[in-house]
């Protein structure tokens, strides 16, 4: 199983290697491949979360290190920690506009690894949108960017958090067998 992403313009970013559990996943050194197999290196240091996402713009890289969200800028080479409150970060989604990120994070408001949503500015620390007892990943934004889904860990469902409404879960898709990763 590897983890990928793939920008609206193509260009496609994944994780490479032999089957891993993500909880044990240390040292990945991210990559672009292009379609004929070449390989540019990304100069970051490796990673122990196989989740980096590509802004919709394709200029900003978003990735995990040491339980915190990064940002790299592809153009200027630089980079800047996004998260500072809480740890266990991990997973960022970028919102349709690419002024904001969702994440899964461990705090004293969530319950063992809830949605928050921060804007990539850096100017304030997440708002807790929402999640279960369990902890939940972020999954997709809806294009307008006002519903994020999600996979609920307790039910094994997928739900929707509104984005600007903390707490606000709306039923997507719920059944007898689990449903993950919308």
């Amino acid at each position: 199983v590897a983890r990928y992403e793939l920008s609206a313009g193509g260009t496609l970013i994944f994780v490479a290697g032999p089957p891993t559990n993500v909880g044990n996943v240390a040292g990945l050194q991210l990559a672009f491949v292009n379609l004929a197999g070449g390989r540019d290196q990304i100069p970051l240091p490796p990673t122990d979360h196989p989740d980096a996402r590509l802004s919709p713009d394709g200029r900003q890289l978003a990735y995990t290190r040491n339980d915190q969200v990064w940002l790299y800028d592809l153009d200027l080479g630089t980079h800047l920690q996004l998260t500072t409150t809480g740890t266990g970060h991990h997973n960022p989604i970028w919102s349709p506009d690419g002024k904001r990120i969702a994440y899964r994070s461990l705090r004293s408001e969530g319950q063992g690894g809830d949605v928050y949503v921060q804007a990539v500015s850096g100017d304030s620390a997440g708002v807790h949108v929402g999640g279960t007892p369990g902890g939940d990943n972020p999954a997709q934004w809806l294009a307008d960017g006002t519903i994020l889904t999600y996979s609920d860990a307790v039910r094994a469902d997928v739900p929707a958090l509104a984005a600007d409404q903390p707490g606000k879960v709306t039923p997507i898709l719920r059944a007898d067998w689990n449903e993950r990763h919308p």
